[in-house]
């Protein structure tokens, strides 16, 4: 009995000892995973109505999050369009801006063509001055007959060089007036370089300009018109004074010739034979006069051709200034004044021409006065070779001044052109970094757009993920923990209800017991034996019972396990959700932090946006300030240049009516000499008609001996005439046989060209086939490495994963050989032969192994995805960090920019220093140049008062002339310096508006740091926090497995098999590796000997490329050689030029040779001229 009672107890002490171990190792494990956690308590009415409260507060919460997320959805797709809307008005400006460009390109080009066009009609009007001035020489270098005989046509030629004087005279007009128009043109230029921006504004003040060059031109042709006017009644009064002329000399011709017929009465009387002899030789006289006459009409013929030819060129010029005329008829309003001005042109030649017929009558006269006094004129013929030679120097100093004019002109043009060229440059290098600034912000806004999708759509796989789950989770969850919760407390309070039982049945069995110990066992031996008979038949039953209440306790307590291991599993499944939900919480955090970063650089994009649209209106506003003010400068600029147009139209209007006054004056004092020179001819020719009975025996003598003269000069020049024929016919000679060779290298030269052109055709297919071979040899090469490459790739990877099946399949198969050895070791090792409670007791322990199994696997499990989850927050931490480094090279980055715009703005500051300096100099200059012309001003009405000489008068206009250029000159100094003020000052405005923006940008910047380094502490404790968590876990973990190992020594020879399979393995896949790196090996050798192979391929490609060039080299040396030829013979055709100008200047100086009788200062005198002109 005792030993009954004493098992009953131990037995009921070990099963509250299984039921208490479960319940501590419960507590441990919750204290050691939830520090939250630490009061467990196993009340399951408390831990019912948590889990009833937390369901909905998770389903508000899910609702509320799901409430923010599609505001944020609204909020991200009003930003996507907002930045589509700005990227469209950003694309916009920059095709406008475009489209500004090519239009001041296109202006550009234009003015450049007209440019070019001017530049060629200026040089066709210097050729055709090179071509007068020779022409000009020609005429002078003609030959003149002696005095007596060419008196005639040295009065012509003296005409005609006073008309090709004043054809001269109207050409320097027309190159005034050119160079006029060139250098308004190149103020044109000026503008267009300047003002290439605001070329609206430029074309309005092009046109206000050119109204008032329209007007300048328009006072010059009235101007012109009235000189035409004055001139005209000048030719008025000398066609009167010829009238009155022509009466004065019809009454001495009637006196002269009463005194001939007198003469001939007298003679007739006095000597009638000596009268005989005398018409004898008058008449052969008269003949040879005719001869003379007749050669003396020929070569006026010539001269007439001459003149043609002149108005010719006079009318070609006419043509040149039409196409002038025709290439600025792209200006409307200046075609009306050109078709004005070539009208008044074309009356201006008309009158000229009528002039030219009333000059040519007056010489006419003249000639007819001359015929008479033919005694006199000797001496007037050598006061107009005298008077010539001033005329001809002053003329070579005209033509010296021109030259300089043209070779300043030029100078300009190219100082011009290389403005624009540069100009051209600046503007094109503004509008690249406009465009790339421009691209960078677009850029910056796809950049951001594309960010902004993305986060999108990871926000909408986020809630996705996140409404999947909790929707199947958090269901399932609540099913199976309603469920579970239902039936654990069932179970319970059925549990309990038999537990009561059994501890009542026990207490009766007791007190039984004690009232049987009682009972005396004298008295009562038989009722004690039969009672004892009873008991045992009660005992029998009372064990059976007993022992069917232990199975059924068992079958309960195992049940209770598994009830309880079931609520632990709804518990780590309650607690995972739990960490679920806090991860989605943190993530939803994340992504609202992402969101709000997102909407942040969209803010700062429109805040860039909103300044970059300020700062383009303030431009704006800055350029219509500018333009109102260049417009108020430019009036003013009118309004000056109106009053010194007015002063310089009172100077010339004074200039003009002195030179009158002086015309009047010399013109009075001319006709005052020609009519006292004609006076004292008819003087003298009544003394020498008394005298000429005197003198008539004198003359004949002094006829023979001309006549003897003369027969003696024709001999001598027909002598002369014979060698100059003999002399030309060799130099044609010599001609012909250069002309012949000239042909002939020409023909050489042509020859060679061909063989070049040949040779190049052949060069450039040799170097086409060069092209094609390389690039099929670069193509096979690398198909080859292709190849070669992706084979192998594919081979290894392909192994590779088979391997790494094999590896996976046998480590399972081994897991399952484990697991079946160790149930089967377990099976032999139990004994045959036991108790029933050994093997109760062992079969307990088996369940509790298999719990334990279990528990380990799944907390496996759960390590794994938590090693996953620290995994991905490890990546994320990396990723932070990332964005910190390049957050920190964009500060840097954003420092150095600010660092420099500081120094530009410093730099910028000290140029506009520099400008504000110069102005202020230039504005002194201007004042004090302002004072000298109010000086000038006053001594010029000073001078107007006094009566002052022409010289004088002429010093002072020069002066003024230059004063006022000075004047002009600086006052464009001064409003280009003005201009670049205020672009300086514009740029240094932008600067600092950049600085600001940058100052905020760096703001920006800054405040994004401190939010990443406080996200980046948050994400460090976290992670610091499940690394805490983790340890501890693996700290349980490393108990448990110490256990499972020391039970698990028994099979150590299962394991210790195991590992000797798997290093048979390893070694046999270790011999699979040395022969995949073998083979390995030997295709790097075939790749070795493929490459060696096209190396060798190109090394004969390169030499045949070389010898391809050395071929090239000796085709070049030919061409040069050809050339060299072609040199040679454009020498010979030059000295074929020289030779023949050579022989025109021997003509000429042979024919003033001739001239030699005449005098030896007209010669002289020429012979510089024709020196001067050959030098030009």
């Amino acid at each position: 009995m005792l030993n009954r009672h004493t098992l009953l107890w131990q037995t009921t002490e070990n099963i509250a000892k299984t039921y208490r171990k479960p319940l501590k190792i419960q507590q441990n494990g919750s204290n050691n995973i939830n520090h939250t956690n630490e009061n467990w308590n196993w009340d399951i009415n408390n831990h019912q109505d948590i889990a009833n409260l937390s369901v909905p507060d998770l389903k508000k919460q899910i609702a509320d999050l799901e409430s923010e997320k599609a505001d944020l959805i609204a909020q991200l797709e009003q930003l996507d369009l907002e930045n589509q809307q700005n990227v469209s008005k950003i694309v916009n400006v920059k095709d406008k801006l475009q489209e500004e460009n090519s239009e001041l390109k296109d202006n550009c080009l234009k003015l450049t063509k007209q440019y070019n066009a001017i530049s060629t009609s200026e040089e066709q009007l210097r050729k055709e001055l090179k071509e007068l001035q020779t022409k000009y020489g020609e005429i002078q270098r003609s030959p003149k007959q002696p005095d007596d005989e060419y008196r005639e046509k040295y009065e012509t030629t003296l005409q005609d060089n006073q008309k090709l004087k004043f054809d001269l005279e109207e050409a320097k007009k027309e190159i005034g007036v050119l160079k006029s128009s060139n250098a308004t043109l190149q103020k044109i230029l000026e503008d267009s370089k300047v003002y290439n921006e605001e070329e609206m504004a430029k074309n309005i003040e092009k046109i206000k300009r050119l109204e008032g060059e329209n007007k300048i031109i328009y006072m010059e042709l009235q101007k012109a018109k009235e000189s035409i006017k004055h001139y005209e009644k000048k030719s008025f009064e000398d066609a009167e004074n010829c009238q009155k002329l022509a009466f004065i000399l019809e009454s001495y011709e009637k006196q002269v010739s009463s005194l001939k017929k007198e003469l001939e009465d007298n003679n007739a009387k006095n000597e009638k034979l000596e009268l005989s002899a005398y018409e004898d030789n008058l008449k052969k006289f008269n003949e040879k006069i005719e001869d003379i006459n007749k050669t003396h009409q020929m070569e006026i013929s010539s001269l007439k051709d001459d003149l043609d030819n002149l108005k010719t060129q006079n009318e070609e010029l006419q043509s040149g200034n039409n196409k002038l005329a025709d290439e600025n008829s792209k200006m409307a309003e200046l075609q009306k004044f050109a078709e004005s001005q070539e009208i008044q042109i074309n009356s201006l030649t008309e009158e000229i021409n009528i002039l030219r017929t009333e000059n040519y009558k007056l010489q006419s006269n003249s000639n007819a006065i001359c015929d008479e006094n033919e005694c006199d004129k000797p001496s007037d013929f050598q006061h107009c070779s005298y008077e010539d030679d001033p005329q001809i120097a002053e003329f070579s100093k005209q033509v010296e001044n021109i030259l300089k004019i043209l070779l300043d002109f030029k100078c300009k043009c190219e100082i011009f052109e290389k403005k624009v060229y540069d100009l051209s440059e600046e503007k094109t290098k503004i509008l690249t970094e406009k465009n790339h600034e421009i691209e960078k912000l677009i850029q910056n806004s796809e950049i951001l757009s594309q960010e902004v999708i993305t986060k999108t759509q990871t926000i909408k796989d986020y809630e996705n993920e996140y409404n999947y789950k909790s929707n199947s989770g958090l269901q399932t969850i609540s099913e199976s923990n309603e469920d579970n919760m239902v039936l654990l407390e069932s179970q319970l309070e059925n549990a309990n209800k038999r537990i009561e039982d059994l501890e009542k049945i026990i207490d009766d069995f007791e007190r039984q017991q004690k009232e049987k110990l009682d009972l005396e066992s004298e008295e009562q031996l038989v009722t004690a034996t039969q009672q004892m008979k009873i008991t045992d038949t009660d005992n029998t039953t009372k064990d059976k019972d007993y022992q069917e209440l232990l199975n059924s306790f068992d079958q309960l307590q195992i049940e209770y396990d598994t009830l309880k291991f079931d609520l632990e599993t709804a518990k780590e499944d309650l607690r995972i959700v739990n960490e679920e939900n806090e991860e989605m919480k943190c993530n939803l955090e994340k992504i609202k932090i992402d969101y709000e970063n997102t909407e942040y650089q969209l803010s700062e994009n429109n805040i860039n946006i909103d300044s970059l649209k300020d700062e383009i209106e303030g431009y704006r506003k800055k350029i219509d300030i500018l333009i109102t003010e260049n417009n108020k400068l430019h009036i003013q600029n009118k309004e000056i240049s109106k009053s010194n147009d007015d002063i310089r139209s009172e100077l010339s209007i004074i200039r003009e009516k002195l030179l009158e006054e002086e015309d009047n004056r010399k013109h009075f004092e001319i006709q005052v000499r020609n009519l006292t020179e004609k006076l004292q001819n008819a003087k003298m020719t009544e003394t020498s008609l008394k005298l000429q009975y005197d003198t008539v025996s004198k003359e004949v003598m002094a006829l023979s001996e001309a006549k003897h003269n003369l027969e003696t000069s024709l001999n001598k020049t027909n002598s002369d005439l014979a060698q100059f024929q003999n002399s030309f016919v060799e130099i044609q000679r010599q001609n012909d046989k250069l002309m012949k060779e000239y042909e002939e290298l020409r023909k050489i030269s042509e020859n060679r060209e061909k063989q070049i052109t040949n040779f190049e055709g052949l060069v450039g297919e040799l170097q086409a086939k060069l092209q094609k071979y390389e690039k099929l040899a670069i193509d096979e090469n690398e198909e080859l490495f292709k190849k070669l490459s992706i084979n192998d790739n594919t081979k290894i990877i392909q192994e590779l994963k088979s391997q790494l099946e094999k590896y996976e399949n046998l480590a399972l198969d081994e897991n399952e050989q484990l697991f079946k050895n160790l149930s089967i070791n377990e099976t032999e090792n139990q004994p045959g032969i036991m108790d029933v409670d050994i093997k109760e007791n062992s079969s307990r322990e088996y369940g509790k192994l298999k719990q334990q199994f279990n528990a380990i696997v799944a907390e496996k499990n759960n390590l794994q995805l938590e090693l996953h989850k620290l995994n991905q927050i490890q990546v994320q931490f990396k990723e932070t960090l990332e964005k910190h480094s390049l957050m920190q090279q964009q500060l840097q980055e954003i420092t150095n920019s600010r660092n420099d715009l500081i120094n530009i703005v410093t730099t910028k500051h000290q140029e506009s220093v520099v400008y504000h300096k110069e102005i202020q100099r230039l504005s002194q200059l201007l004042s004090h140049e302002a004072e000298k012309c109010k000086n000038l001003e006053t001594e010029l009405n000073q001078l107007k008062n006094i009566p002052i000489s022409n010289e004088t008068i002429e010093l002072k206009n020069q002066e003024i002339e230059k004063l006022t250029d000075q004047n002009n000159f600086l006052k464009e100094k001064c409003e280009v310096m003005a201009k670049n003020l205020l672009e300086e000052q514009s740029k240094v405005k932008h600067i600092l508006a950049e600085k600001l923006n940058s100052s905020e940008k760096e703001l920006a910047l800054q405040k994004k740091l401190d939010r990443l380094q406080t996200h980046l502490i948050e994400l460090e404790e976290h992670y610091t926090q499940e690394l805490i968590q983790a340890e501890q876990k693996n700290a349980e973990l490393r108990s448990k497995v110490n256990e499972i190992e020391e039970r698990e020594k028994s099979s150590s020879t299962i394991y210790t098999s195991v590992s000797i399979r798997a290093n048979q393995q390893v070694e046999s896949l270790q011999n699979q590796l040395q022969i995949v790196v073998g083979e390995r090996d030997n295709k790097e050798k075939d790749v070795f000997k493929e490459t060696e192979r096209i190396r060798r391929q190109i090394n004969t490609e390169k030499q045949v490329q070389e010898e391809l060039k050395v071929e090239i080299s000796s085709l070049k040396s030919q061409l040069e050689e050809s050339k060299q030829g072609l040199q040679a013979a454009a020498r010979l055709s030059d000295q074929l030029e020289h030779s023949k100008k050579i022989s025109h200047f021997t003509e000429g100086r042979r024919y003033e040779s001739l001239k030699k009788g005449k005098g030896d200062k007209n010669t002289k005198a020429k012979e510089h001229i024709e020196d001067f002109k050959v030098m030009i």
